[in-house]
């Protein structure tokens, strides 16, 4: 067994940890901040009024048994309320492990629909953060695609998370002012 000493200055007392009990100690301890986080993130998504909570792994956070484990594992204790838990992997994810995921834990697969197919179905979250990277600037043509990705019934949120982020959202939200309200008045039309 492998030990380390810590020195506690004031006591001037030893504490020694073995190293192989740390990968344990230390997920507990990571579990118990990730409980405390879930329920400030719910504190605040019930005072912004919001409906999903996202998730954004980081691209470490690769699919090893242990990562997919620990995913499941967190999801399953976490308090939903009445958010809809929507997660981001990043790196390398395979899709049909992506979707198997998101179906078992009822996650919503959040996903730049101009890079890749979003794995889960109903609500969608599109995050956009750039086709290129973070300093693209979304052209017409990428914004008319997006577009025919929010087609549709279900629900869907599109964020733009890239360095032009202001001007790709307002120059999508033109594109999609005029389809709509036209939509809108002949709805209305044949109701009337």
């Amino acid at each position: 067994v492998v030990r380390t000493r810590l020195f506690v200055p004031q006591e001037n007392a030893m504490l020694q940890l073995r190293l192989h009990d740390l990968p344990r100690r230390t997920l507990q301890l990571v579990a118990a901040l990730l409980a405390c986080t879930t329920l400030f993130a719910a504190a605040f998504a019930h005072a912004l009024d919001a409906k999903a909570i996202v998730f954004q792994c980081p691209p470490r956070f690769t699919p090893t048994p242990e990562h997919v484990e620990n995913l499941r594992r967190f999801f399953r204790s976490a308090d939903r309320g009445s958010f809809r838990m929507v997660w981001e992997p990043r790196g390398e994810w395979p899709p049909s492990l992506v979707g198997r995921l998101c179906k078992e834990l009822d996650l919503v697969h959040v996903v730049d629909p101009l890079k890749q197919v979003p794995q889960s179905t109903g609500l969608r979250y599109f995050r956009l953060h750039g086709v290129t990277g973070y300093r693209y600037l979304h052209t017409d043509e990428d914004l008319r695609k997006l577009a025919e990705h929010c087609a549709g019934d279900a629900p869907t949120y599109v964020l733009f998370n890239n360095q032009f982020m202001g001007e790709d959202a307002l120059r999508f939200q033109k594109l999609l002012v005029r389809p709509t309200l036209r939509l809108l008045r002949s709805a209305r039309q044949r109701r009337g």
